[in-house]
């Protein structure tokens, strides 16, 4: 018999999808680039590395400390800009009403209001106070600024409406 072995011995053969391989990388602490083990400077941004004991990429920084440096100072500008529109509205529906044009119309054409501010008389930007109605009736009591060429003044007027008609309870002109 010749050179042939009685029982073959089989052929150990490895799976390549389940070779184990451990490659080397540097992490660059400028930057996080991966850099080829053994270099010495950072591929990415050139700064200097150091040889670390880790072989594993470092871990996937999580959405908050991605994006805070930004985050915070949109959500803060944004929630002023909201609080602004919101009060601005508020302000622009007062100087808007029935009541608040109703009484400036009165203070405009009043002789005592004239000769303290001039003329014009015009209201200002910063009206205050609260208005409630309920169909035909309400109450309302407001602050309106108002000024003129020889200076500026506060409207203080307390009204109530009653059958769809606004009734002044008081209506006073203060500095």
């Amino acid at each position: 018999m010749g050179g042939r072995p009685l029982s073959p011995q089989p052929r150990v053969r490895q799976d390549p999808r389940r070779e184990i391989t451990k490659e080397f990388v540097m992490l660059c602490s400028s930057c996080g680039a991966q850099n080829a083990a053994g270099s010495r400077q950072c591929t990415a941004c050139g700064s200097p590395l150091v040889a670390s004991l880790s072989s594993a990429p470092a871990p996937p920084k999580s959405w908050w400390s991605e994006n805070r440096k930004w985050f915070l100072p949109t959500l803060v500008v944004g929630l002023l800009f909201l609080f602004l529109a919101i009060f601005l509205v508020v302000t622009g529906a007062i100087r808007h009403s029935e009541v608040a044009r109703q009484a400036l119309a009165k203070a405009q054409s009043n002789p005592s209001v004239i000769e303290k501010l001039g003329t014009p008389i015009e209201e200002g930007w910063l009206a205050s106070g609260s208005i409630s109605t309920s169909g035909a009736s309400g109450d309302a009591d407001l602050v309106l600024p108002i000024h003129g060429p020889k200076g500026n003044a506060k409207l203080y007027v307390v009204a109530k409406k009653s059958a769809g008609e606004w009734t002044y309870k008081r209506m006073e002109v203060c500095d």
